[in-house]
């Protein structure tokens, strides 16, 4: 189901999962091509990198915004963004306390003043960023105009969608160049529309509480096929296929906190408590605390059947996450200038905050507009990402279900551009940031994990009833044109020519069976990597419940230990692909590391024991 669009809306991110599938799109033939050659993308056609230029032919121009109605934009501070990044860049990373991040790594009071003084002379309000490194800046339409040099209009982009934007990049003004190095917001960067198809049962066939059901709290897969919906893993039964149903299991523990990050909705209460009540396995385990925080302008409606995003993360976090546990889904506003370092500020907010799980993301190669920079809203977040690592923060971020390379040329063109550009290898931000856990797709041979029935997640329409848009879907993976190729990945991805970071890390279960949530007091079968994250999110929380136990810290930063002492305890995944269009050039397991499956699929009943 497509996400409401008023005339004035702005652009929206949308869940890196078949339940929130990224519907393919591509620009039209006819648009013509900038003329700087893609550097460093394995995988890409030979074919020059488009511009700002071609998002703007990709949507009408509609009219000039009204200079009354308030817009805002993010402006990055200038920060010590070298010195945080080379923190979390080596083979090993030693955390220290948030506020001592902010205060070494962050913005100047200085130039955080001349920021301010500048928004309330051009008559504009500004919020200073929490973690100190963006100010936010709103106020009437005509006001920004004039204070950044730039018209604004409504325009519709190809999809559909209605988004306000100026025709060029949003500049920097020059009264304030030093202090800010650029400005999210009112750009042409507009996020995939949400489509989130889950498996309902036929017409006429009525749907079966999990009430009904024997409990699924000791049960690796419930048979739905008399339904429709085929036999899909329980929580469960995906912790004990990869070996942490031992882990975390007592009855209390020190308190820790996750953040799952959901874009304009939330969980529906009830299916939460039916799940926990049902499906959360432990001796004595008692259910964890589950709260949303709504962000101002977030839109509030709860996610069930074709809009279902915040209910999965939600039901599998809470039925998965071990006692003492806070579950936090943080709803951001997807009309924000920057949702998701919105999203990185509030959970910093969090006591013990020890896990952050997100199941969304943008096509990198789609958003870069030919810059081969960042966009800000990355860069914004990025940041605040990296800081959150430094912190002892576990991050972890879904690798997407657009497979590794854009479709070919007018394949789903209406829905520009979610799948990526024509012809293009492109990964999925924020998977592909350096702080990020990226976690892809696998799919079984039936109901069991074996070593020899694991493979890459791919498949189209023909194997499931899902009613996917254009019938194709696979994990996300290949190669960042955006971040740099950091230490603790530089010995797996040596084969691998190019000098930037490689998506995904590690693989867990995406396709075939699938996997249960719930829906209105009803089981729902779904697949996508928006499951895998917070699988993985959930089983490093239990790792962490038994290590505050017993007096340690948290695991925190996880890329430096998956390719160091935990790369033994990783079963490499050696058949399949992520190619779904079949172009042919990207990406394929094979031995070892590869942009198909990453490091493998982990064992994680080893890692306690291998986590210094």
């Amino acid at each position: 189901m497509a996400i409401p669009t008023p005339e004035d809306r702005m652009s929206r991110s949308a869940p890196a999962r078949i339940t929130a599938l990224f519907v393919s799109a591509a620009i039209a033939i006819g648009l013509a091509w900038a003329g700087t050659a893609v550097a460093g993308v394995v995988g890409s056609a030979p074919r020059s990198v488009p511009t700002v230029a071609h998002h703007r032919a990709a949507a009408i121009r509609l009219r000039p915004v009204n200079p009354a109605r308030r817009v805002a934009v993010s402006i990055t501070l200038r920060h010590d963004g070298r010195g945080l990044l080379a923190r979390i860049s080596g083979r090993t990373v030693r955390s220290a306390p948030l506020r001592a991040i902010v205060r070494r790594h962050g913005a100047t009071s200085a130039d955080i003043r001349a920021i301010v003084r500048w928004a309330r002379g051009n008559g504009l309000t500004a919020r200073v960023g929490s973690l100190r490194t963006r100010v936010v800046v709103s106020g009437p339409a005509g006001r920004m105009s004039r204070a950044f040099g730039v018209p604004l209009h409504h325009y519709r982009a190809r999809n559909g969608r209605t988004y306000i934007a100026a025709p060029v990049a949003v500049p920097v003004p020059p009264a304030i160049a030093g202090p800010a190095t650029g400005v999210a917001g009112l750009n042409h960067i507009t996020p995939p529309v949400r489509v989130t198809p889950t498996v309902q049962p036929p017409p006429g066939v009525a749907p079966e509480p999990v009430a009904a059901k024997h409990s699924c709290a000791n049960s690796p897969s419930i048979n739905l096929s008399a339904f429709g919906m085929g036999t899909p893993m329980s929580p469960f039964g995906m912790a004990r296929a990869y070996g942490f149903d031992g882990i975390g299991t007592g009855a209390s523990y020190p308190a820790q906190s996750i953040a799952i990050l959901e874009i304009n909705q939330s969980y529906d209460p009830a299916d939460v408590a039916l799940i926990q009540q049902h499906c959360r396995f432990g001796a004595g385990s008692a259910p964890v605390t589950v709260r949303a925080v709504n962000m101002p302008g977030a839109t509030t409606q709860v996610g069930t059947g074709n809009n279902g995003e915040a209910n999965l993360d939600t039901d599998l976090v809470a039925s998965l996450a071990p006692a003492g546990t806070n579950v936090v889904v943080i709803n951001v506003d997807g009309n924000s200038p920057s949702p998701f370092s919105d999203f990185m500020e509030q959970a910093a907010t969090l006591p013990n905050l020890t896990v952050i799980s997100m199941s969304y993301g943008y096509s990198e190669m789609a958003q870069e507009m030919g810059a081969m920079v960042s966009p800000e809203e990355f860069t914004q977040a990025n940041t605040l990402g990296q800081a959150l690592v430094a912190s002892g923060v576990s991050i972890f971020a879904s690798s997407g279900d657009q497979g590794s390379m854009g479709p070919p040329a007018n394949v789903c063109a209406a829905n520009f551009p979610d799948y990526g550009l024509p012809g293009y290898a492109s990964v999925s931000w924020p998977a592909s940031a350096p702080g990020v856990t990226a976690v892809g797709g696998t799919m079984w041979n039936g109901t069991s994990r074996t070593v020899a029935g694991e493979q890459v997640w791919n498949e189209d329409g023909t194997v499931t009833n899902m009613p996917w848009p254009c019938v194709v879907a696979g994990g996300g993976g290949g190669q960042s044109v955006i971040f740099p190729r950091p230490a603790w990945q530089a010995t797996a991805g040596a084969a691998i020519p190019g000098t930037k970071r490689l998506v995904p890390d590690v693989a867990m279960l995406a396709g075939q069976p699938g996997y249960f949530t719930m829906t209105n007091g009803n089981i729902s079968t779904s697949e996508g990597t928006s499951a895998s994250a917070p699988l993985l999110a959930s089983a490093i929380l239990r790792i962490n419940a038994e290590r505050l136990a017993a007096g340690k810290t948290a695991v925190g930063y996880l890329n430096p230990l998956l390719y160091g002492p935990l790369s033994g305890a990783i079963q490499d995944i050696t058949v399949g692909d992520n190619d779904i269009f079949d172009i042919g050039t990207c990406c394929t397991a094979g031995p070892g590391f590869d942009m198909a499956s990453g490091l493998g699929a982990p064992d994680i009943g080893q890692w306690p024991a291998l986590i210094p």
